[in-house]
């Protein structure tokens, strides 16, 4: 709030008009500023000020850096029963009057752009925010950390700023990410300016697989410290346990003349014992491992000196790694989940749809990814989101003014692993997965296991998978194909489809959606055709049946029907009642192609009650006239029509729901009713293709 002067001094009564304020309850807390000079409001005025029924919670300071710095150093505001917050001048001063509070009235402050300024002077004025945990080496980490892969240069030196001005202490990076550098002069910025000291920072990096080779190791640590512009790692993981063959500092994915990753046989166990020196020497004060599984930890525990703190692997509602978290906390090794909100960016992870989740994160006045990470810090991991926007980076932390009860914990610990189970045990024998999902090794284990159990045989389950965007060179089409089989862990694949006609530039592996400096989407200009001949080559060679496609409009369709020697069986597209792709369905149907419907029954919002036709009177009389909930009626329309629905759910509840459909058939009147819902608009409008008005974008044309 603002105070009014008189002649340039700071007058107690100001404060008394703010005390009225409070007492009109037309803010909750206040707080005395000075204009010019801290000693305005010096000791004494404190004191008197604290004495009084209603004491001030905040001083607010004038603020340039450094010589704010020394100001609060020389007085002893804390003591006062007074937080300090540093403040920059409002240009277009204004008086924060009872008709302006009443109103809401925002006013932002020079430097600070943030609609939640609430919470983001919160997390400014204090650097402990997130709690931590102990590792078995004795130090601390904090449980929440900020992750800064695909982060570069000025975008990473300002969010890594910004992150640490907020009250990040941890900061996750690797010699991979190729921004240490960046992080590095941000640091010397930060200490210089004694924002932070170097002990309050919990600073991470990696040793990266190229560098696995015993005498490489400690001038690898050396140089990512001189990058770092520290003295010592406060924790060193081994990126992964994989070996990528030595070639120079600067090539970190060497190819053959195949095109081929070159990996070496260097012992992860030879390399951990070279990192243990590390430790030794003071270099590093803390050891782990990145991407491990529970086979390579047990030799790993076997063979080393110095136990791993933590294993940093991806975790997330829809990949809780169950197993690890398990064998890790018998170990005494914590568990840091990198993409924790799994990847929102392009197409919606499953479980951001799950009306549970809607309905915690109203509970409690969050957002549903503040939710995730409440709930990955509640099953003992530490999540380190990612973001480029600071905005977000206020979101992610303000999450420890509230709790998850275990029930709440439990209904976002129903991963994919689980779902396919239940499923099977229901009844379920059409499994679609995907490349882009990350979730093939969990789908092959829950099958693999019901198979080992005599529940199904593998000719029971049809299985499908999707080639991924960054794939679509015929060149990487096998060896993408052979990666996702051996991850599946079965012989076959019954149905392969192209995920999209659009291609991706490749990076790398973990690079699914690859950007520009600009947080643009690469896009590549591969033909979808010389793709679909790629894929032919599979189910030549027996690891394939069927073949098809998924969001291909029907010219693109035409034109691999013109081309191809094996037809797609498939299109897998968006298909609700508010996109019931008739015209698209008719059109799949005189070619005998089958359309599978995606996303069939929207993305229901108890709140908003959206999306209408799942919420409708209309919807909940036919659900009432078949003794039926709305989802089922929905999901009937949709086989009544042609298409193959395949709803997604990690509710065991609603997975059982969603199969009890067969005991009924809807009526033409029925069928005419819930056509009356098509609008369509669509759920996935794939928009960061659309933007770049590539040619094979499938959604330009009517169908």
């Amino acid at each position: 709030m603002q105070f009014m002067r008189s002649g340039g001094r700071v007058s107690v009564w100001w404060f008394v008009e703010c005390k009225n304020n409070f007492q009109k309850n037309l803010t909750k807390s206040f707080s005395p500023r000075a204009y010019s000079k801290i000693e305005i409001i010096n000791d004494m005025r404190l004191n008197y000020m604290k004495n009084l029924l209603i004491k001030p919670c905040q001083q607010q300071l004038v603020c340039n850096r450094k010589a704010f710095c020394a100001t609060v150093k020389s007085h002893r505001l804390l003591e006062k029963s007074c937080e300090y917050t540093g403040w920059q001048g409002i240009r277009n001063k204004r008086i924060i009057t009872e008709h302006n509070l009443r109103k809401g009235k925002q006013f932002h402050i020079k430097g600070i752009k943030n609609n939640n300024q609430e919470n983001f002077n919160k997390a400014k004025m204090d650097p402990k925010l997130a709690p931590t945990v102990k590792l078995n080496s004795g130090y601390d980490m904090p449980v929440l950390g900020l992750g800064t892969y695909q982060l570069k240069k000025g975008k990473c030196e300002h969010i890594v700023r910004e992150a640490i001005k907020i009250g990040y202490r941890h900061i996750d990076t690797a010699y991979l990410y190729g921004n240490e550098s960046n992080i590095g002069k941000v640091l010397k910025e930060c200490f210089d300016e004694n924002l932070i000291n170097r002990s309050e920072l919990f600073l991470v990096t990696k040793l990266w697989s190229t560098f696995h080779e015993s005498h490489l190791v400690r001038r690898a640590c050396k140089k990512q410290m001189e990058a770092l512009n520290v003295n010592y790692i406060d924790l060193y993981l081994m990126h992964s346990p994989i070996s990528i063959k030595y070639v120079n500092d600067d090539d970190l994915k060497p190819h053959n003349r195949n095109n081929e990753l070159e990996t070496s046989d260097v012992d992860f166990v030879d390399t951990y014992k070279a990192m243990e020196k590390l430790v030794e020497i003071g270099w590093v004060r803390s050891l782990g491992v990145s991407n491990f599984d529970i086979d390579q930890l047990e030799r790993l525990l076997d063979n080393c000196s110095i136990k791993p703190v933590t294993n940093q692997v991806e975790c997330h509602p829809g990949l809780s790694q169950r197993a690890l978290r398990e064998y890790a906390r018998h170990n005494d090794i914590i568990i840091t989940a990198y993409s924790p909100l799994g990847r929102p960016k392009s197409v919606i992870p499953y479980f951001y749809e799950e009306s549970a989740l809607e309905a915690i994160a109203a509970k409690y006045n969050k957002t549903k990814f503040q939710i995730v990470l409440k709930y990955l810090i509640g099953i003992n991991t530490v999540p380190i989101p990612k973001t480029s926007h600071v905005k977000r980076l206020v979101e992610n932390i303000d999450i420890f003014d509230f709790n998850l009860n275990e029930e709440e914990i439990a209904s976002k610990g129903e991963d994919a692993e689980m779902a396919v189970k239940h499923a099977i045990d229901v009844g379920y024998r059409h499994i679609d997965t995907a490349y882009f999902y990350e979730n093939e090794a969990e789908v092959g284990k829950a099958i693999k296991e019901k198979i080992c159990a005599g529940v199904v045989k593998r000719e029971d389950i049809f299985l499908v998978t999707k080639l991924w965007n960054i794939h679509h060179e015929p060149q990487r089409v096998k060896g993408a194909f052979l990666k996702q089989l051996e991850t599946i862990g079965l012989d076959y694949i019954d149905l392969y489809l192209m995920h999209l006609p659009v291609g991706y530039k490749f990076v790398d592996e973990e690079t699914l959606l690859p950007r520009d400096q600009d947080d643009k989407l690469q896009l590549t200009d591969v033909d979808y055709l010389d793709t679909y001949k790629a894929m032919e080559e599979l189910v030549k060679s027996g690891l394939v049946r069927s073949i098809g496609v998924s969001n291909f409009n029907s010219e693109q369709l035409q034109r691999i029907l013109d081309n191809c020697c094996i037809k797609p069986v498939t299109n897998q597209v968006e298909c609700s009642p508010a996109l019931n792709q008739r015209k698209l369905t008719t059109f799949c149907k005189e070619r005998d192609i089958i359309l599978t419907a995606y996303s069939p029954l929207g993305r229901p919002n108890l709140t908003t009650k959206t999306p209408e036709f799942y919420f409708s009177p209309k919807t909940e009389s036919l659900a009432k006239k078949y003794q039926k909930t709305p989802a089922q009626i929905i999901l009937r329309y949709l086989v009544d029509i042609g298409t193959v629905p395949i709803p997604k759910s990690a509710n065991q509840k609603r997975i059982e729901e969603n199969f009890n459909i067969f005991d009924f058939k809807l009526t033409a009147n029925d069928i005419e009713i819930m056509d009356s819902f098509n609008t369509g608009d669509r759920l996935v409008p794939f928009n960061l293709i659309k933007a770049q008005n590539h040619k094979y974008f499938p959604f330009h044309i009517e169908f």
